[in-house]
């Protein structure tokens, strides 16, 4: 997360048009077979625009708090230099994702503006702490959070929180189990942002391998993994996008290795996917048509 932040103030601005088309389109190479107008308006979309900054110009795509730490002794304005991408792209080891990939609705929030996106994350980490925030530590909770996000989300997270948190999802409870919300050594509180990156991702996972016909059941009757799977690793470069769009952390990522959510089922993933929706719809409603 990052530092002390103002009230936040959000930009109305981007619409998301022409998403329609994504789900029609295959690969760059079908904008040949496309009508003139669809492809204008693919063109112009933000989502479009979005993908091929991501693939092409991953310099402008990393956060300016990325851009210093990764490159501390490069000039800014040579960082958008086209020659400089793919010298970027191998210092960060950074592979492209396929078009195709963004037929899943959930992958699309990534297009989303960096303040917003920052904040569905957070939101939604903090969301996992909640009930643990009924205990004594509440005020200290609230405080430590109330320096991250504004009014608006703390009253979210507040009120409308415990409603939907009526049976907390098992992940959550897995999470909180394996990182606990202080941090043990510095009494910091836990990174909240990677907390809803994960979960997020997870949601995700199970919506692209709905998309590909698959089911996590499918993987354990076949005594496959998921994360051996290919979807696995576009999940994971999807999530490096991610790490790299929102403000570089202070805090050390909390590590998931040790987590093990093989027990989570299908349904479970499906109400954290109606949980990520409702979190949008009441907070970032402009990004709504992201999930169309």
């Amino acid at each position: 997360m990052s530092g002390c932040r103002e009230q936040t103030v959000v930009d109305e601005s981007p619409v998301f048009s022409g998403i329609e088309t994504v789900n029609h389109l295959e690969t760059i190479n079908d904008l040949k077979t496309m009508p003139i107008d669809e492809v204008k308006s693919l063109l112009c979309s933000e989502v479009f625009q979005g993908w091929m900054q991501l693939n092409n110009s991953p310099a402008t795509w990393l956060h300016k708090s990325w851009q210093d730490y990764a490159f501390p002794q490069v000039h800014r304005q040579l960082l958008q230099c086209k020659s400089v991408q793919s010298w970027v792209k191998k210092i960060l080891e950074l592979q492209g994702i396929e078009w195709r990939f963004f037929s899943t609705p959930l992958a699309r929030v990534l297009f989303a503006p960096t303040q917003r996106l920052e904040r569905i994350m957070t939101v939604l980490g903090a969301l996992c702490y909640r009930i643990e925030s009924k205990k004594i530590i509440e005020k200290r909770f609230h405080q430590q959070l109330s320096l991250y996000l504004d009014r608006v989300s703390l009253d979210y997270i507040e009120k409308t929180g415990p409603l939907l948190l009526a049976q907390p999802p098992h992940l959550f409870e897995r999470l909180k189990a394996c990182v606990p919300v202080w941090n043990t050594h510095s009494q910091a509180l836990v990174n909240l942002t990677a907390i809803g990156e994960f979960i997020f991702t997870k949601a995700l996972e199970r919506e692209y391998l709905k998309g590909e016909g698959l089911k996590a059941e499918d993987f354990k009757a076949k005594g496959l993994r998921v994360k051996n799977h290919s979807s696995a690793e576009k999940i994971r470069v999807w999530q490096q996008y991610c790490s790299l769009k929102l403000p570089r952390r202070e805090t050390t990522a909390p590590d998931f290795e040790s987590l093990d959510i093989s027990a989570i089922s299908e349904n479970e993933l499906s109400r954290l996917s109606i949980l990520i929706r409702k979190i949008i719809r009441h907070l970032e409603p402009q990004c709504l048509p992201l999930l169309k």
